[in-house]
């Protein structure tokens, strides 16, 4: 009885353990982050040469990249996924 009771607790403990490793591959491609882990990215990084120089980030969030908006023709950060003008 006993045997059994460990034979089985190791084939459980066997079982449960196989999806343990995982896949070592990363899960982006192309050595991009995954879908939805990038942040949006603006569509022109290169302000255009008549574009006032950027300014300095928000005293609220100074790690934001600040951005130019060629739809707003704009400086600004994106925060929560909407573009805000500075």
């Amino acid at each position: 009885m006993k045997l059994k009771r460990t034979a089985a607790k190791a084939t459980l403990v066997g079982a449960l353990s196989i999806p343990a490793p995982g896949n070592p591959a990363p899960p982006g491609r192309d050595f991009l982050p995954p879908p939805g882990h990038g942040g949006p990215l603006p569509r022109d990084a290169v302000a255009p040469m008549w574009a006032p120089p950027a300014p300095p980030p928000p005293f609220w969030a100074p790690w934001l990249p600040v951005t130019w908006n060629t739809e707003l023709k704009a400086w600004g950060v994106w925060w929560n996924g909407s573009f805000q003008t500075l």
